[in-house]
């Protein structure tokens, strides 16, 4: 995730690790005390975020997790648990949310945003929205999405940055055939952040075989193809262009980094620097 700050985060379901590759410094966070579930009950996570604090300066790392007993026994007891680490006094806390408090987080390539100071997931609830947590007051939100998103029109969803404005990025589920008379890729911007109904269909594009968004780096959306292969497409020249790059369809990822002299270490910690690469 990230980057924010020059500073990028790498995680899977037990670490947590805070890089600047410019000065090639990691930070190793120290584990959470809350990972231990009560007896009769599982942990999945569905939801990850980074970002800043911008009210104290001070890097914060969230993480949804979902708590249920045993799906296929009645009754199936679910809640979420919200883990939020900050870097100032390198600690963990914890707050739990029955469910029907928060919407089901639910992964997919391209989403996990931070803009403006809010950690963005898709989510399902009451129909599809964007799950909202705000990292200054640690409180969820929803955000709509337009009205022609919905989740069982086999159609998948990607969140980016494009000119500074929140964007909605609408595709073809990679699993479906596409059709080339009726399918399109639909790119919504929201002109005033928080309004739900500001949204704007700003680009309909025509349809690319695509695996799932990954980013946009000035006039390019660049894309994973069904394939594997990184591909663009141009804004301005409607051209695409595949690139000598591919990976295992769903694997690649795609961060626009600015080199940064953040550091991720404290003085009340034990940093070292990351080597050989």
């Amino acid at each position: 995730m990230g980057p924010y700050n020059g500073v990028i985060v790498l995680s899977d379901n037990e670490h947590v690790v805070l890089l600047n590759p410019s000065t090639r410094e990691y930070n190793l966070l120290q584990p959470s005390p809350f990972e231990i579930c009560p007896p009769g009950f599982d942990r999945y996570i569905r939801g990850l975020g980074f970002g800043i604090d911008l009210t104290m300066n001070d890097y914060k790392f969230v993480r949804i997790n979902e708590i249920s007993t045993d799906p296929y026994k009645d009754p199936c007891v679910r809640g979420n648990r919200v883990e939020v680490y900050e870097l100032n006094i390198d600690a963990w806390r914890e707050e739990y949310y029955e469910e029907e408090t928060l919407p089901s987080v639910y992964w997919s390539p391209c989403s996990e945003l931070f803009y403006k100071g809010v950690c963005h997931w898709f989510a399902s609830g009451d129909g599809e929205v964007i799950l909202c947590f705000d990292m200054s007051t640690d409180t969820f939100r929803n955000i709509k999405m337009p009205h022609t998103c919905y989740f069982p029109n086999g159609m998948c969803y990607g969140l980016v940055i494009l000119n500074d404005s929140l964007t909605l990025i609408c595709y073809r589920d990679p699993t479906c055939e596409i059709d080339p008379i009726t399918d399109v890729i639909d790119i919504w911007t929201m002109k005033d952040y928080g309004v739900n109904d500001t949204w704007i269909l700003g680009y309909t594009i025509r349809p690319l075989p695509i695996e799932s968004p990954l980013t946009i780096w000035n006039d390019l959306l660049l894309l994973q193809s069904r394939s594997g292969q990184l591909i663009s497409y141009n804004f301005i020249s409607d051209e695409v262009k595949e690139y000598n790059l591919h990976g295992y369809p769903g694997s690649l990822k795609v961060i626009v980094y600015k080199e940064s002299l953040t550091s991720t270490l404290r003085e009340n910690r034990q940093g070292t620097q990351a080597q050989g690469f």
